[in-house]
């Protein structure tokens, strides 16, 4: 398991690992649940009650959703959840697309994104930020970490696709590997995206850390395709702020939208 945002210890953000098992949500009928328990037992080892964690379900897109207490257990179509609620904990799947954690101390407020070459070129960080400065978040304040994800040189591409990147169909973007392909470099694509949108380089984080160079570590679609039942095998990324836990006459109580103080 990776952590994140280790100077909050008010914020619990967490990627499992391969070891971990599949994360991918299945799908059984018309209820969405995780058929072989891997993700329950995940959350139980980690102190997280399974009707606390809110989960995107994937469409490679821009869609930020905010959520709350009311909020489904599932969020259809979505690569992006917001909260400024203490003990909800949004939760993403990745199999070499990179997790964006995002956490404004100031405001109180976090998000968790999803962002493959599709989802970045057709702006969920954009959308991402554009919500999180529409509840009260100053980019100067904001911290994101990113997590690992698949690395430049085995992001290959033909040539004949690069229109697919719009505005980052440009050689500052990617790198030459043959007359037929070039090598695409997401991380740079995110990282100007954070920038542009005003958080200060200091306070970006990056894993360096490739899903496909490490198959003993981490799933990786591009380096494993579909399992043998015709699934994506996928880690998931958990984040959220955690509840404050105050004793009153000799029992332990949970404060209500009361995070943990911090630095």
């Amino acid at each position: 398991m990776i952590k994140f945002f280790p100077n909050f210890p008010e914020i619990f953000a967490v990627m499992s690992l391969r070891g971990d098992g599949n994360m991918k949500i299945n799908y059984c009928g018309r209820k969405k649940r995780s058929t072989n328990g891997n993700r329950r037992n995940f959350f139980k080892r980690n102190g997280i009650s399974e009707d606390t964690v809110i989960s995107a379900l994937l469409d490679h897109g821009n869609k930020a959703v905010v959520i709350s207490g009311n909020s489904s257990r599932y969020i259809e179509k979505a690569d992006a959840l917001l909260t400024g609620d203490c003990g909800i904990y949004l939760s993403i799947t990745v199999a070499d697309c990179y997790p964006i954690m995002f956490y404004d101390p100031v405001a109180r407020e976090i998000a968790l994104a999803h962002a493959g070459w599709q989802g970045a070129v057709s702006g969920v960080v954009s959308s991402t930020m554009i919500k999180m400065i529409l509840r009260g978040c100053d980019p100067r304040n904001i911290r994101a970490e990113v997590g690992p994800g698949i690395c430049q040189k085995h992001l290959e591409f033909s040539r004949s696709d690069l229109l697919k990147l719009k505005q980052y169909n440009n050689p500052q973007y990617y790198s030459d590997l043959s007359q037929e392909k070039v090598l695409v470099d997401l991380k740079k694509i995110i990282g100007d995206q954070l920038a542009a949108h005003g958080i200060s380089g200091k306070n970006i984080a990056f894993s360096r850390e490739c899903t496909f160079c490490h198959p003993e570590k981490y799933f990786s679609y591009r380096r494993d395709g579909k399992n043998s039942e015709g699934q994506v095998n996928a880690m998931v990324v958990i984040s959220g702020m955690k509840e404050n836990k105050v004793k009153e006459k000799g029992r332990l109580i949970l404060a209500e939208k009361e995070c943990l103080s911090f630095a």
